[in-house]
């Protein structure tokens, strides 16, 4: 379950992974399998996804096999493709795979989004934004409810003790309610920006306009 996931006006998709330590040989093979996979209705065709977009952030230096660095001094970001061994050529896929650079020191945007995605002490963030939100997560009562909510219903293992049925029941119940839990935590922060429509972060968060619609006569009374 990727960190940030949603939808642009396209109906594509874009997924966002911290990957700070490590990433494991087969991790990102695996990360975009469950992803197209979550996308696949039954019965429907290969040819009925649109194309999905997948950015790990890291500080690693190097991939399982490969040789040398993994990011040129300057460029923060590596793009993931296949590519024929024989001819070349690039191989289009569904899956667009980028991995951003969290040690990137450049006096850029890139460098200021590297910049703040280290800090824990909202004051240093740069970005106006980010500064906001980080300072109603850990300074607000309400924010830092939210949160507590929303770890405490995606790792409830269920009522009944064991590994039977009931075990698995509970955990999936819990996900679907922590996964909910966050979108509208998303799109209530979304609505406090006030940069985006209702249809738009509706579309984002995979919740319905009405739910949205709701949720910001909520927020205004």
């Amino acid at each position: 379950m990727p960190d940030l996931f949603g939808y642009d006006g396209k109906d594509e998709s874009w997924s966002v992974e911290m990957q700070n330590d490590v990433i494991e040989d087969g991790r990102l093979d695996v990360s975009r399998s469950h992803i197209v996979l979550d996308r696949m209705p039954e019965g429907k065709k290969y040819s009925y996804l649109k194309k999905g977009h997948m950015i790990a952030l890291t500080d690693v230096t190097s991939l399982p096999g490969m040789e040398g660095p993994l990011f040129v001094p300057g460029k923060p970001v590596v793009n993931i493709q296949a590519v024929d061994s024989f001819t070349g050529r690039i191989i289009p896929e569904k899956m667009e795979i980028r991995l951003f650079n969290l040690r990137h020191t450049g006096a850029d945007a890139a460098g200021d989004l590297a910049h703040d995605l280290w800090q824990s002490d909202p004051e240093k963030i740069r970005n106006d934004f980010l500064k906001k939100l980080m300072k109603r997560i850990k300074y607000t009562e309400k924010g830092e409810k939210a949160m507590c909510e929303v770890s405490r219903e995606i790792y409830r293992e269920g009522e009944k003790s064991g590994f039977g049925k009931g075990v698995q029941t509970g955990r999936k119940e819990g996900l679907e309610e922590g996964r909910k839990k966050g979108h509208m935590d998303i799109a209530c922060n979304l609505l406090q920006a006030g940069q985006m429509t209702m249809q738009q972060i509706a579309k984002m968060t995979s919740l319905s306009l009405s739910e949205v619609q709701k949720l910001k006569a909520h927020m205004n009374a």
